[in-house]
């Protein structure tokens, strides 16, 4: 059997799958209404359970008991949790106040992008094969050695450190948020909104409509990447859904994705327009 049996059953399994992509499915539902109160809560929520994925993935990877396809495609599962998130950060209603949320957001993508530099900088030159073909979906069938889009993870993880620390101002204007790509934007907006509970200018909510187009088409590409290279290196998930380790994740998921639907389905609400007047003034 090609690939770690401990990193099938625990970080890739079937119902670990399922349920994350279901509790994302059901986070990213409610995010494409407008007038709602989408998002309280979800960037710490979110944050908290990449969290706890990306320390197992770390003692894992330092440990070497994983092949690097698999560590490749356990971190765009987690990528598939923090999209939400991500997306929430542009509701003004619920911005103000999730400090914590935000700094928990923030170090979730560090560290995931640092992962992310660390798999193909370092750890698919390190990592056994575990019998697997070391083939990822990238666009197609590409090998995990050659993929040379660590590039992009080391030019993202410094971006995004370096924006962290730059603070200096407490309100984004429509110069500020013109030229930024989606990194730069977000991580911009956090450190502001952590700092001085500023609120969110027209121009960053109007902003976000793009980002949701971009989100949706990560998240896909990341379940792509995530069950292509799972079928081509001949891994065996765990398929034992009575196991708690997978059945857990998944009634999550499937609850979540519940609230998702009935959120989607639920009439649209009002804001009161004194908050309203309050966030954008």
């Amino acid at each position: 059997m090609a690939g770690s049996s401990i990193a099938a059953g625990d970080l890739y399994g079937a119902g670990v799958r399922v349920g994350i992509y279901l509790q994302g499915f059901g986070m990213l539902l409610p995010i494409f209404r407008s007038g709602t109160e989408h998002g309280r809560g979800l960037k710490i929520a979110a944050g908290c359970l990449t969290l706890s994925f990306l320390a197992s993935w770390t003692l894992l990877a330092s440990k070497k008991l994983f092949s690097p396809c698999e560590a490749y495609l356990i971190l765009h599962i987690l990528t598939s949790t923090s999209i939400p998130a991500f997306l929430a950060v542009h509701n003004p209603r619920t911005i103000v106040g999730e400090g914590i949320g935000l700094i928990v957001l923030m170090v979730t993508h560090l560290w995931l992008v640092g992962a992310f530099t660390w798999t193909c900088a370092r750890l698919v030159y390190t990592l056994p094969l575990f019998d697997t073909a070391n083939i990822v979906f990238f666009f197609g069938k590409t090998i995990c050695l050659a993929t040379l889009v660590w590039l992009r993870y080391v030019a993202e993880l410094l971006i995004v450190a370096w924006l962290a620390f730059q603070h200096d101002q407490t309100e984004l204007s429509d110069r500020d948020v013109k030229g930024l790509d989606v990194s730069d934007r977000l991580v911009k907006t956090w450190w502001a909104l952590l700092w001085k509970f500023k609120a969110l200018r027209p121009s960053v909510r109007a902003a976000s409509e793009h980002e949701r187009v971009v989100m949706r088409i990560r998240s896909s590409m990341g379940i792509a990447t995530v069950e292509k290279t799972i079928k081509w290196n001949g891994l065996v998930p765990t398929t034992d859904l009575t196991s708690p380790g997978q059945l857990i994740p998944l009634v999550v998921g499937v609850t979540v994705a519940a609230d998702g639907v009935a959120a989607w389905v639920s009439p649209r609400g009002r804001p009161s327009g004194g908050l309203e007047r309050r966030i954008v003034s």
